[in-house]
């Protein structure tokens, strides 16, 4: 059971990537699967309260980091929240709160912002649109992590 939901959580995040970079959008039902892959993944390898209080702490950071970047993009840039950042990637990074204990989930979040961030710099002149299809970076990167995490010893995620 356990190998199947990591297999299908692997499968979506590769979805939400080729999705995400192909038309710069991902469909709702995707990211809300994904979201329960992650959810499901992290239940089931943590205690009960562990596991509310991590997706808690993870989600309240979340909303902060969202406030942020609103206020930053009304005030400072003085553009649309719209034109600062996706909807489906606001929501990818609620579905990765929901997949990690709180510090690996601020680990692996500020590292796959970093990745996307890079894999844009190397990749603007063949990416047929301007935006950076941050959600399918970052579930790139985290597709990249577990599959490494799984299959290592040294590196297990639920530790931190």
């Amino acid at each position: 059971m356990e190998i199947l939901l990591k297999i299908i959580l692997i499968i979506a995040l590769l979805l939400v990537f080729f999705q995400d970079l192909k038309s710069r959008s991902v469909m709702v039902i995707l990211l809300i699967a994904t979201g329960i892959l992650f959810a499901l993944q992290m239940y089931f390898r943590l205690s009960w309260h562990l596991f509310l209080m991590g997706i808690t702490v993870n989600l309240a950071f979340v909303c902060g980091l969202c406030i942020v970047l609103y206020v930053c993009t009304k005030f400072i840039i003085k553009k649309p929240f719209s034109n600062a950042i996706g909807l489906g990637d606001l929501f990818f990074f609620g579905c990765m709160a929901l997949g990690f204990p709180t510090m690996t989930f601020l680990i692996l979040f500020s590292f796959s912002l970093f990745f996307a961030a890079l894999l844009y710099v190397f990749l603007r002149k063949k990416l047929m649109q301007q935006t950076v299809p941050l959600a399918g970076f970052q579930s790139l990167f985290i597709a990249i992590v577990l599959l490494v995490s799984w299959n290592t010893t040294t590196v297990d995620l639920y530790l931190l």
